[in-house]
């Protein structure tokens, strides 16, 4: 197999697994602001505001470092 071929295999396998995880966390958010909507607690539309945030902010720091 040509290794480039191969290297782009390995990205589509890891860009699936990211996407999984994202998948999975978004439906952990949407099921904890549903649970806090029923209480009174929270908009369901927050899932849908904090999630892409957390992401975008987190995934362009600095340094490797968080600070708090």
């Amino acid at each position: 197999m040509n290794p480039l071929v191969a290297l782009y295999v390995k990205e589509l396998k890891g860009i699936r697994l990211v996407g999984a995880v994202l998948t999975v966390a978004t439906a952990a958010i949407v099921l904890v602001v549903l649970n806090d909507a029923a209480d009174g607690g929270i908009h369901l539309s927050m899932a849908l505001l904090i999630l892409p945030y957390q992401f975008h902010h987190f995934s362009q720091l600095k340094s490797s470092r968080l600070n708090w």
